[in-house]
């Protein structure tokens, strides 16, 4: 692992660094300062795990691109924005909004454990936050009281440190393993891909056994992370302290009093079996809100909550010595389950009385009292029987309709989310044939087509559909070279032999799409073998003739030379000093006039078509920019591919009709979302240096 970065340091020329927050074992987070947003103060994570080989920083970008291309998307106002992702001096770094507060377990180290009723405020503010990112399909799968901010300015609880890192992490051991050990598989073998959903990220103690051990995280899982979460809350104690491993089953009750209501939600969402447990934080929220109606006898809607009530202060944990008191033996029912204590609520002071006391008289001691209550019983009952028989004598024989009773409408039952599915299915085509599979996904499903191919195979791939998008990978889990991502088409050459998936998803913002998937094998094209070049005959070479040594010339004997006589040297006769001639005033250099921006060129997408490709050229001097028109509630992609491998620094912008830039639309090399907004949408594409490029536009219904 890299050193931290020394407080001071300027990342991007734009963040500068303030502090360290905090380090964990897959990385850092950095207090910073954005100098783009006005100083306005952010959280920097840098990616560094402890062991990470250097040729795998290549596939922690791209999976760093996928997670952030979901985590753009998220807009709620208890979910920190996150802003940024970028590279320097191969160190990998996300930048999010920075939340003022403390952590959950800063608090409970503070102050100690929280009451019943703040903890179930707590939920009441975290069910919302979980609701909405299990609607965009995205799981926390890393939620402890060490993860939740309870913010400074209205106190309600903020979750950060998504497990994005850790995933990453995760995701780079699993394929540095398989790459590493590719060379010792059996011959036979095949390396696999790696699962969709598949995740070892989890905090021990919080994460539900199907997410430790099976590498599965699902929307419960997360309830059953903030499950755990609130009965530390309430208990102070870690998850180990309250779990009996012998038995299997949690012991927090034993640590602390809280309503047979609240109980029950708690333990429901810790269930290990996920049959047991709730599926979606709605019921749980209805849940609540029938604990409370039963509870208080008073509606949810009506019942004060500390959040109307802030000057009712919390309750603090009591610093009054404990007082026991003991009870008859004979007013406690056995315990049917042995010898664990059966827990007694508690009554107020008030309606406790002490068991040895002053003997007092009771009213129906008097006798005047009982005769006088007597005579007024009686001439009740009199009445009462002259009143029975007045109204038989006075009534008719008409008949009385009857009026129809009203039965109340039974309230449905809130409809769980369904869990995310991902099937996989093997596809047996040789090599010449060609396969059509149709069928139907939901937003929450993904399908895995696996083939097995052979080096040199031409692959070719389509996708007939409008709401489905196909991703190719190689045997690594890695996609394709070129353009293999979430498109509707792909065709190219296998590079080496392995287990190939196409992986269908749907659009975002679609519930469902059908499909029909067109798959196509021709012969791996074989080189012709050259022919062997016959090698010449070498022919025989002939000695070369001796040539005669000449004898040497004798050299003459030089004559001396005579030594001339020296003439005398004149006196140099002194020159006139010129007078200095004045230099020429320069001229002024005019300054370069700036190129002209040109206007944006207009795309137009082919009639019958869905999609349009342009290329181009971009220098520093000059962005190129292009108009699109979208229609209201269209989904709208653009993708951006350099020609050149040098290429990866060029980016682009999108602009609303009105001029904005879209959030998470800005210096990007992907972006797609549903449209809000009907007019031409300004695509501005830059890059530090001259560069080629293309564009792909994609629009939709």
């Amino acid at each position: 692992m890299q050193p931290p970065l020394p407080a001071d340091t300027l990342l991007q020329q734009r963040y500068h660094l303030v502090r360290l927050l905090g380090q964990g074992g897959f990385g850092r987070t950095y207090l910073a300062e954005d100098r783009g947003r006005f100083n306005a103060p952010c959280a920097v994570k840098e990616f560094a795990p402890t062991l990470l080989d250097t040729t795998l920083l290549d596939k922690a970008k791209e999976l760093f691109e996928r997670e952030a291309e979901v985590l753009y998307q998220l807009q709620h106002p208890q979910i920190p924005q996150f802003q940024a992702i970028f590279e320097e001096n191969q160190r990998l770094f996300i930048v999010r909004d920075y939340v003022p507060g403390d952590s959950y377990e800063s608090l409970l180290r503070s102050r100690g454990p929280l009451s019943e009723a703040e903890v179930t405020q707590f939920l009441r503010d975290m069910l919302p936050v979980l609701d909405y990112i299990h609607n965009q399909g995205i799981i926390h799968r890393d939620l402890s009281p060490e993860n939740i901010i309870q913010r400074q300015s209205d106190r309600r609880p903020v979750p950060i440190d998504f497990g994005v890192v850790k995933d990453i992490a995760s995701q780079l051991q699993a394929a540095q393993t398989q790459w590493s050990s590719s060379d010792e598989l059996p011959e036979n073998s095949q390396p696999q891909a790696p699962i969709a959903n598949a995740t070892l990220v989890g905090k021990p103690g919080y994460a539900p056994p199907e997410q430790l051990h099976h590498g599965r995280a699902y929307p419960h899982s997360d309830l059953y992370a903030l499950g755990v979460t609130a009965i530390v809350l309430l208990t102070g104690e870690k998850p180990s302290h309250l779990y009996n491993d012998e038995e299997s089953h949690w012991t927090w009750q034993q640590a602390c009093s809280v309503s047979p209501q609240l109980a029950s939600v708690l333990n429901k969402m810790l269930s290990d079996r996920t049959k047991e447990r709730y599926l979606s934080a709605k019921e749980v929220q209805a849940a609540l809100s029938a604990e409370t109606t039963t509870a208080s006898g008073v509606p949810d809607s009506q019942a004060p909550s500390e959040a109307e009530n802030p000057s009712r202060p919390s309750n603090p944990p009591s610093n009054l010595p404990t007082v026991v008191v003991s009870r008859s033996p004979d007013t406690v029912a056995p315990n049917p389950q042995g010898d664990r204590p059966t827990q007694v609520t508690p009554h107020p002071p008030s309606t406790r009385q002490a068991s040895i006391g002053p003997p007092q008289t009771s009213i129906w001691d008097n006798p005047i009292f009982v005769i006088l209550t007597a005579m007024v019983l009686a001439l009740l009952g009199g009445w009462s029987v002259w009143t029975l028989i007045t109204s038989f004598s006075q009534s008719d024989d008409r008949p009385v309709a009857e009026q129809p009773l009203t039965t109340p409408a039974p309230t449905p039952d809130p409809t769980p989310d369904p869990t995310p599915a991902v099937t996989d299915r093997t596809l047996n085509l040789s090599p010449g044939n060609r396969l059509r599979v149709e069928g139907s996904l939901q937003d929450n499903e993904t399908y895995n087509y696996r083939l097995r191919l052979d080096a040199g195979t031409e692959l070719a791939t389509f996708l007939e559909s409008e709401g489905v998008l196909m991703t190719v990978f190689d045997p690594m889990g890695n996609p394709l070279p070129g353009r293999s991502q979430r498109v509707s088409g792909w065709e190219g050459t296998i590079p080496r032999q392995g287990q190939y998936t196409i992986q269908l998803q749907t659009v975002s913002g679609l519930t469902e799409g059908d499909y029909i998937l067109d798959v196509a094998l021709n012969e791996p094209t074989s080189e012709p073998t050259p022919e062997p070049t016959p090698e010449p005959t070498p022919e025989p070479t002939s000695e070369p003739t001796p040539e005669p040594t000449p004898e040497p010339t004798p050299e003459p004997t030089p004559e001396p030379t005579p030594e001339p006589t020296p003439e005398p040297t004149p006196e140099p006769t002194p020159e006139p000093t010129p007078e200095p001639t004045p230099e020429p005033t320069p001229e002024p250099t005019p300054e370069p006039t700036p190129k002209p921006i040109p206007p944006p060129r207009r795309l137009e997408i082919p009639s019958g078509q869905t999609d349009v490709q342009v290329r181009g050229t971009v220098s520093p001097e000059i962005p190129v920019r292009y108009l699109v028109n979208v229609g209201d509630r269209q989904i709208f992609a653009v993708e951006l591919f350099p020609i050149n491998p040098d290429g990866d620094d060029i980016v682009f912008t999108v602009r609303r009709p009105d001029g904005q830039t879209i959030p998470g639309a800005r210096n990007v090399v992907f972006w797609n979302s549903r449209v809000g907004q009907s007019g031409d949408y300004l695509i501005e594409v830059s890059a530090p240096n001259t560069r080629l490029y293309e564009l792909s536009i994609n629009i939709r219904d």
